[in-house]
């Protein structure tokens, strides 16, 4: 009490409240370079001081960290400090954006169960589920969940309708000239089109954000009769 406005004595930092099991750091490539040398120290010293304190504490932690960051170009920015880069660098479980997520269609409809509440969730059409497929998502799964709490709350009759999806995704809905037989078919074809138009005719660019090669997606434009 008295180190800053409103401290408590008996309030633990976030590392004494992890001491004997793990602690999550979000976002760590954002982390200002001041606070970076002061988690080095604790990382190091495996000890922290209260502020206010007089003496340290021993603290025995697991540590996890998460970032959107390429944290070795923040290092060569002199935006992240290299020593603590090597001191968190362990086990590395790179996580696919959400345009890349081969789940994509289950956690749409558990965030639809979600949003839904204890009602029944609401059906998504075709052109919903189009729109929905073919969006890059650079706002991975905030955006997506954003998306459909829209959804849900402006369904009507237990049905959401691409108008009921905010507006980037109501332009990826323009009718197709030519749908293949079969539902999974269709769904390919429409979001082969979708990605297509959203990146203007850029074969490359749509194939890249695909996650698939030129010639496949060459191929598939002349499987679904797409120019």
């Amino acid at each position: 009490k008295g180190a800053f406005t409103g401290a408590i004595a008996s309030q633990p930092g976030k590392f004494e409240q992890a001491d004997g099991g793990t602690l999550f750091l979000d976002e760590i490539g954002d982390m200002p370079l001041e606070l970076q040398a002061r988690l080095l120290r604790v990382l190091q010293e495996r000890e922290v001081t209260r502020l206010g304190a007089t003496r340290g504490m021993a603290v025995q932690c697991s540590l996890i960290c998460a970032t959107h960051r390429d944290l070795e170009q923040r290092v060569a920015e002199g935006l992240f400090r290299e020593d603590l880069l090597y001191r968190i660098n362990g086990l590395q479980m790179p996580l696919p954006p959400l345009r890349q997520r081969q789940d994509f269609d289950d956690l749409v409809r558990h965030l639809l169960a979600r949003e839904a509440g204890e009602e029944v969730p609401p059906v998504l059409s075709d052109a919903a589920w189009a729109a929905l497929r073919g969006h890059s998502w650079p706002g991975n799964i905030r955006e997506l969940q954003q998306a459909l709490k829209l959804a849900v709350a402006l369904s009507e009759d237990g049905a959401v309708m691409v108008e009921h999806l905010p507006a980037p995704l109501r332009a990826l809905s323009a009718p197709l000239t030519t749908r293949p037989p079969g539902t999974l078919q269709r769904a390919e074809c429409e979001t082969v089109r979708a990605v297509l138009a959203r990146h203007k005719g850029n074969v490359s660019a749509a194939a890249k954000d695909l996650g698939i090669a030129r010639a496949t997606l060459y191929r598939k434009m002349r499987q679904f009769g797409l120019n």
